[in-house]
């Protein structure tokens, strides 16, 4: 549907000089970006362990309910992956991805601009959005 393939460009078609003045674009290198404390299976587990049971997942269709099942198995692998992100200062790709549908506000079913566009993003990204605010918080 063309409502939701263009509302991103539109929004940041209204907004572009509202961005530009408080976000002038900045090239940093690694060195100046802030050097975030590796985590551990200790801290990977208390993170699973509080996050809310949903069904809901991301494009990999792996919910939290599915990751509280078994913290045991999954902390090392994951505190692989994240250590790794956070040494090489990048995010991996395939956590960026998320997966959009159109969730109904109000008035009629059939106008697309009744509806809003929602994301849900992968658990694991979620897991490591979390640990990085940990470290931002305790920057």
């Amino acid at each position: 549907n063309s409502h939701f393939l263009h509302i991103a460009e539109k929004t940041l078609e209204k907004n572009n000089g509202i961005i530009r003045t408080f976000l002038p674009p900045v090239q940093p290198t690694l060195q100046q970006l802030i050097n975030l404390r590796e985590t551990n299976e200790n801290e990977v587990r208390t993170i699973i362990n509080n996050l809310k049971s949903k069904n809901s997942s991301g494009l990999d269709e792996i919910s939290s309910k599915i990751l509280k099942f078994c913290p045991e198995e999954l902390a090392l692998p994951l505190v692989d992956i994240f250590n790794k992100s956070f040494r090489s200062g990048k995010f991996p790709s395939a956590l960026k991805l998320s997966k959009v549908y159109p969730k109904y506000k109000n008035g009629s079913y059939l106008d697309p601009s009744n509806y809003r566009p929602i994301s849900l993003v992968s658990t694991f990204s979620k897991l490591c959005e979390r640990i990085v605010l940990r470290r931002l918080l305790d920057h």
